[in-house]
């Protein structure tokens, strides 16, 4: 007999995170303590400065894809009215 499961229940089981905060640094805990025997307390600073670093670089890529607007092909290749006017 097949047993049957909601697709709200399966969905329950995984974790919901904002941008993988609390998974992140609940596994870099575990894996540093184990591996590099590393305090609790150092790899979660760690963990909040490496999303901290990443975080400040996302923002400045989104200021810059916001107000940076390239010259198109037109502008670029029309002379400027300054240009022109001689003895400027």
């Amino acid at each position: 007999m097949q047993s049957r499961r909601s697709a709200s229940s399966d969905g329950n089981a995984l974790p919901n995170t904002f941008a993988g905060l609390g998974v992140r640094e609940y596994l870099l805990v575990l894996f540093l303590g184990v591996t590099a025997r590393v305090e609790s307390e150092r790899a979660l600073a760690a963990s909040f400065v490496a999303f901290s670093i990443t975080l400040i670089i996302c923002l400045l890529g989104a200021m810059l894809y916001i107000f940076y607007r390239p010259q198109s092909k037109a502008e670029a290749s029309e002379p400027s009215v300054e240009s022109a006017v001689p003895g400027r």
